[in-house]
């Protein structure tokens, strides 16, 4: 080694790089915490606070005065924490300091911690090192960025659920379960004459995979209710031009959101808003009005409009009262291409009676009659919503469930494989094509809870976390 290269300094892996960030949020107040984690930051700090403390324990908050490292002039007196070892957030050194709120302060503080050697951190940059260093799986860490957002008690449940490591645990089961029957398929092509091989019936392997099956498509078919959980219900507002849909998403919300005119065809896309209802977190879609049209524009909302009922968790059909026998039966055309779920909403009751209720008999389960104008009925449907909610936080509160989109993907994609091998097995496959599609479920479930290599899904996961966290 020759001098130069004695004094270049040891570069840090960027995993393990001095990172720091304001972690206590936009929210106006006395204090601000500055976060900080990674290799020899604890020394980094050192250099700039000045205590009696001669030694410094793990957890133990004190007071100290920080250093500008320029000027020796005090910035401010804070408070101080250090986390040693790896029972810490991001499992390596890390810790917290509480300063005074004033951006001047912050700012100068900051400034100072990156003549350090720290870097700013980017959004989920901690929690993506306690995922790294085995702190966190990759559903708990979900759980984390979906903690720091909820907004209602819905979010909260489903939040607290992922965060716990509860979808982790049962998925871990399963998992076990697929590699005890791929480590016997491996002993058997192995060693096809050894009695630890010839003692395990076929019929027991078969029957462990089917509950193994059972136990992932009950899992996948809560995607839904969960969903609802964690994103809110998504209600499509659907029906015909100048029904009151837009007048209906604003009375819910209760501003003005949507343009209200007399004009048939005002909305022509769709407008999106998030609402509360007691408590519950409703996504509210007004769709522009189906109807016969020739206006290419129009075309263009109309089938958009079908698309979101198709995906919506229900929809709203909102049929004026007044609706001529014509219009109904062009717009019950419509009613296949809408989400499973409905509720016909009889709007302007104010006006005069046609024969829309007879039309409607078995149409739907559901059939409410409001007057926005009048403020009547208004009380009934929410109360229907907000029923909804709550039979899908039921069907998930004490159950596995899964609430990303990611989730719904590697379950059923793990589904897909198993279904493979009971046909294989079925057709008397050899023993290597049926361990082949064990082998991919497995690396379904492990891509789950984040036993991956794949930067790419771990770019996509921490993307949405806030800096700080």
């Amino acid at each position: 080694m020759n001098r130069h290269d004695q004094h270049q300094p040891t570069r840090i892996p960027s995993d393990s790089e001095p990172i720091v960030a304001v972690a206590s949020g936009s929210v106006d107040g006395a204090i601000t915490i500055i976060r900080f984690s990674g290799s020899s930051s604890h020394q980094r700090v050192q250099n700039l606070i000045r205590s009696k403390r001669t030694q410094v324990q793990s957890h133990q908050m004190f007071w100290t005065q920080i250093i500008d490292p320029g000027t020796e002039e005090m910035m401010d007196d804070p408070m101080v924490v250090f986390f040693c070892g790896e029972k810490n957030y991001t499992g390596e050194e890390s810790g917290e300091l509480y300063i005074h709120a004033s951006p001047y302060i912050v700012r100068r503080v900051l400034d100072s911690l990156i003549t350090q050697g720290f870097r700013m951190a980017e959004a989920g940059e901690f929690t993506r090192r306690a995922y790294l260093n085995g702190r966190l799986d990759l559903t708990a860490a979900e759980g984390v960025a979906s903690l720091i957002q909820a907004e209602t008690e819905q979010q909260w449940i489903a939040a607290k659920y992922l965060a716990s490591g509860k979808l982790k645990g049962y998925v871990t089961e399963l998992r076990t379960h697929i590699l005890k029957s791929m480590a016997w398929l491996e002993a058997r092509i192995d060693f096809p004459d050894e009695k630890e091989t010839s003692r395990v019936e076929w019929s027991e392997v078969d029957s462990i995979l089917r509950q193994v099956q059972e136990s992932l498509e009950k899992l996948s078919s809560t995607f839904r209710s969960g969903q609802i959980a964690s994103k809110g219900l998504q209600v499509a507002i659907f029906g015909p031009p100048n029904a009151g849909k837009s007048t209906l998403m604003n009375h819910l919300l209760g501003h003005e959101r949507a343009i209200v005119t007399n004009i048939a065809g005002t909305t022509r896309d769709y407008l999106e808003e998030s609402c509360l209802l007691e408590g519950r977190m409703i996504k509210l879609i007004d769709t522009a009005g189906v109807h016969e049209s020739t206006d290419l524009v129009e075309q263009q909302g109309i089938e958009r409009s079908l698309e979101i009922s198709r995906n919506a968790d229900i929809t709203l059909i909102l049929l004026p009262q007044n609706i001529s026998s014509q219009s109904l039966k062009e717009q019950k055309s419509y009613w296949q291409h809408t989400s499973s779920k409905k509720i016909i909403v009889i709007t302007k009751t104010d006006l005069p009676v046609s024969q829309i209720h007879q039309e409607l008999e078995g149409a739907c389960d559901t059939i409410l009659q409001i007057s926005c104008h009048q403020n009547v009925g208004i009380n009934d449907l929410k109360q229907a919503l907000i029923k909804m909610v709550d039979q899908s936080l039921t069907a998930v509160q004490d159950n596995f469930f899964i609430t990303h989109y990611r989730h719904k993907q590697a379950v059923d994609t793990a589904i897909r494989n198993l279904e493979t091998y009971a046909v294989n097995r079925a057709n008397g496959a050899y023993e290597e094509m049926l361990a082949f599609e064990l082998q991919q479920v497995a690396q379904s479930l492990n891509g789950l809870i984040g036993e991956v290599d794949n930067e790419n899904v771990l770019d996509v996961v921490f993307s949405s976390f806030c800096v700080g966290k």
